[in-house]
């Protein structure tokens, strides 16, 4: 690198590069934590939000697959129960607010206002390509998160599939979605057990379309991950 800042961090696996402005790396920094079922990703994104949730903390959410979907820029989480019939086919079969659910909301610098208390002071750093890598200011909180497990799309299996044995781990919510029309349901979520041989962070990933149950079959279809799934703490 021949101007800029670059900064490498080490760890028992070795060195690993935190920022480069040569790289053209954007930082993410926690801007808001909490629990309940709703969360605004106000109107100021940045390149993409990161909401991390974890169904594990609240008694009700337990064992229950949590999705969710958008409302402007809410995003409101529910709990899921489905059935499974003798031929394995799968339907939704209760929907209720996931009250209590623990979320991280992470925003990378350019999506992130600072308080007008913070002033014109600070350090900003620039990428190459002129985007805001780091601003002091944008430090809104005392918190931090740490990336724990990234799986990349087709690694996970749709059908109870493991993303971890620790259910302490928030999951990236971006992938989640659901559905339950009188053409078939379909689902895409995280479900946490915390105790019991799943115990962990398990993807319910399918489609019921009834195709197959004519001839005695599921009519559920189960997909690996379309999207990359973010595991943290």
């Amino acid at each position: 690198m021949s101007y800029g800042i670059e900064i490498t961090g080490t760890d028992t696996g070795g060195s690993y590069t935190v920022t480069d402005t040569a790289l053209d790396l954007v930082n993410y920094a926690v801007v808001a934590t909490g629990t309940g079922y709703q969360v605004d990703l106000t109107s100021t994104q940045g390149q993409r939000p990161i909401l991390l949730v974890n169904g594990g903390t609240a008694t009700a959410n337990q064992a229950k697959v949590i999705s969710s979907l958008f409302s402007g820029t809410i995003r409101i989480f529910k709990r899921i129960s489905f059935t499974t019939n003798v031929n394995g086919t799968k339907e939704i079969d209760t929907i209720a607010n996931a009250t209590g659910l623990s979320w991280i909301l992470l925003k990378d610098m350019t999506g992130i206002t600072p308080a007008a208390s913070a002033g014109t002071y600070g350090i900003q750093i620039f990428t190459s390509a002129g985007a805001t890598a780091f601003d002091s200011r944008g430090l809104l909180t005392n918190t931090t998160a740490t990336i724990k497990a990234v799986w990349g799309p087709g690694t996970i299996g749709g059908n109870n599939g493991s993303l971890s044995t620790n259910e302490d781990l928030y999951s990236d919510s971006a992938w989640f979605f659901y559905q339950s029309v009188s053409e078939g349901d379909s689902l895409s979520g995280a479900l946490w057990n915390v105790s019991g041989s799943f115990r962990g962070v398990r993807l319910q990933n399918w489609i019921n379309l009834g195709v197959g149950e004519e001839f005695g079959g599921s009519g559920t279809t189960h997909f690996t991950n379309f999207s990359t799934i973010v595991l943290g703490e």
